[in-house]
């Protein structure tokens, strides 16, 4: 069990929708330390003004993740003040909603940095800490499309392919060090956020669009008992199975789905 009350937790993209649902998910299971790491400094402020009252101690790190250098001269920062997190969470992500090839090479390299690359360098910092100490949680939220790629997104489905094979390749590296520092990847469905306004399901009862609140507790609750994966809504994990099928029918079962379709619905302004 990873324990969350008295813990220190590290949070990208936590001025988001759902990183500041979990930063108060943390808060409210007694975290002693959050230190909020994302470049939107407003955002950040405001987050920290809405858990002035709390016992939880918050630091606000303003740091563009597709910046290897502020990355590292965040984590400094982290180390100095508040040492190595027992809890390091990469929630942030960035989205396009058009294909790639619309995309400029700005773009195309920022989504690649930011969801994927960020990642091994933030974890890099601290994990050697984790290591000597033998503790520690590196929670990766990656996506459902890390898990089956939809048409319209641009790199994001590769970047998120890339989260997921960071999270296992950890978790295989750890396991053969016997060390007990953790991983846990989590893999939603869209979430009803300001990251994808307006997205809808074509089949809500099977793969409803997720409430972020309920998605925060139900990560938290993964984090806590140690899960290795956490997918939802649940119809995710028949993937796997569908994978054995031949390549022309697994197509055929998402287009039935409409899962590679959903993308037409997000209103994103590029």
């Amino acid at each position: 069990m990873s324990k969350i009350s008295g813990a220190h937790i590290a949070l990208t993209g936590a001025a988001g929708d759902l990183g500041r649902l979990l930063s108060m998910e943390f808060i409210r299971r007694g975290a002693a330390r959050l230190s909020l790491i994302d470049i939107d400094e407003d955002r950040l402020k405001a987050l920290k003004e809405e858990c002035a009252s709390s016992k939880t101690t918050i630091q606000l790190y303003v740091c563009d993740l597709s910046d290897q250098t502020q990355i590292k001269n965040t984590a400094r920062q982290i180390q100095s003040r508040s040492g190595t997190p027992q809890i390091l969470m990469h929630n942030a992500g960035l989205l396009i909603n058009k294909p790639f090839w619309e995309c400029t090479d700005t773009e195309l390299e920022k989504i690649i940095t930011v969801n994927s690359a960020a990642l091994f360098w933030l974890t890099s910092a601290f994990l050697p800490q984790m290591l000597s100490a033998n503790r520690g949680h590196i929670v990766t939220v990656a996506s459902a499309a890390g898990l089956t790629a939809s048409a319209g997104l641009a790199s994001y489905p590769a970047s998120k392919f890339a989260a997921v094979g960071f999270n296992e390749t950890l978790r295989h590296e750890l396991k053969l060090r016997s060390s007990a520092v953790r991983t846990t990847v989590v893999c939603p469905f869209y979430i009803a956020t300001k990251m994808v306004p307006g997205v809808r399901s074509r089949i809500p009862f099977l793969l409803p669009v997720l409430k972020p609140q309920r998605v925060s507790q139900k990560i938290v609750q993964a984090i806590a008992k140690n899960k290795k994966q956490l997918l939802m809504p649940r119809l995710l994990y028949t993937l796997p199975l569908l994978r054995l099928l031949p390549v022309s029918a697994f197509d055929f079962i998402l287009r039935l789905l409409r899962i590679n379709q959903t993308t037409e619905s997000i209103r994103i302004k590029s």
